[in-house]
């Protein structure tokens, strides 16, 4: 995530998750799964709380596919 964010000019990861123990907490309290992406809804916005999920990685790429 802090990668994806930091090589791209369109998204950041907020302050809040910049805490591991506090990206931990909202992953396991949101369905985090080995098997699971995490993605931004639409692909767009920032690494936040209220814009990202965990998906399948065909979904992800689907969603990523459709907006082109």
């Amino acid at each position: 995530m802090k990668r994806r964010a930091r090589d791209r000019d369109d998204c950041s990861v907020c302050d809040e998750w910049l805490d591991y123990f506090v990206f931990e907490r909202w992953a396991l309290d949101s369905g985090y799964s080995v098997e699971l992406h995490l993605c931004r809804n639409g692909d767009e916005g920032d690494y936040e709380p209220s814009n990202c999920r965990w998906d399948t990685g065909q979904s992800n790429m689907e969603e990523a596919h459709a907006k082109k």
